[in-house]
């Protein structure tokens, strides 16, 4: 009901950074105060430093490697190195992480094993160590998304059902989208991890701004990005762009069924469309 004019973020991970962005267009001055040196430590630099400098743009004031000492209301109290700063605002988000919500359910009575992180611990098939018990979702306290835990249930049902040919181990390339302004979306390696696994790869970059559509939808910040293998198998592609969170789903249909980048380069799409951007990007 009622807007803050200074609201404090705890966290930098991707929830704390979409709500960043949300109180910035709402018109908040956001100031996100994160523990970790690095600003999203599990994307590429380069997508990183793109992302963090369109936030930046928007007025959202990023502090890394800041340890928090205090709150008091919503006065938030940091260091970082040997530098004390106080922060007033009107509001303090905690973004921080969340916890498999498992205490209520008293699950060492019927036997079941939890993890230290009180998650309870699941194979393949989610089933429990306990016989005739499965775990679906957050629970699990594995990828906290509702569309995994969507997944969750065919794994299930397909085990209940005798068949047990749907695993976690066969969901194909994991994809996920985060809500910021434009929205980043991302499914397979990124290079860094290709680098890390010593596999062969081939960059591909495209501009948000040299795509009609994003002109069209006055939303030309962002930038694409695709890794191809010596296979011309794709091996992952970051999206910060405009409506990436529709186009993440066509890419991982790609690559759950192995058709090469040539695919998406030759398909034809309409016009004027975001997706069409694919042709220009995989133009290696």
């Amino acid at each position: 009901d009622e807007l803050p004019e200074k609201l404090t973020i705890v966290g930098g991970g991707y929830i704390g950074l979409e709500f960043a962005a949300m109180y910035a267009n709402f018109g908040s001055k956001v100031t996100v105060v994160q523990d970790i040196d690095v600003f999203l430590p599990r994307e590429d630099k380069d997508i990183a430093d793109n992302i963090r400098s369109v936030l930046e743009a928007k007025g959202i004031e990023i502090v890394t490697g800041a340890k928090t000492t205090k709150i008091e209301g919503a006065t938030l109290y940091y260091t970082v190195g040997d530098t004390d700063t106080v922060l007033e605002g009107d509001a303090i988000l905690m973004a921080t992480g969340r916890r498999p919500n498992t205490d209520g359910l008293e699950a060492q009575k019927a036997g079941i094993a939890l993890s230290d992180r009180g998650a309870v611990v699941t194979d393949e098939h989610l089933r429990t160590n306990v016989p005739n018990i499965w775990a679906a979702g957050d629970v699990c306290g594995n990828l906290q998304f509702t569309y995994i835990s969507l997944d969750d249930s065919r794994i299930i049902m397909s085990d209940m059902s005798g068949k047990g040919d749907r695993t976690t181990q066969n969901r194909g390339a994991f994809s996920y989208s985060v809500f910021i302004d434009p929205p980043f979306s991302r499914v397979g390696l990124s290079e860094s991890e290709a680098k890390a696994k010593n596999i062969e790869y081939r960059v591909m970059n495209l501009p948000a701004a040299a795509i009609p559509k994003a002109k069209v939808l006055r939303k030309p910040e962002g930038v694409l990005k695709a890794l191809v293998g010596a296979d011309d198998q794709i091996l992952g592609v970051q999206l910060f762009c405009a409506e990436s969170h529709e186009m993440i789903n066509l890419i991982k249909l790609a690559m759950d069924n192995n058709l090469k980048y040539q695919v998406l380069r030759d398909f034809i799409y309409t016009h004027p469309t975001m997706s069409e951007s694919l042709n220009d990007l995989f133009a290696f």
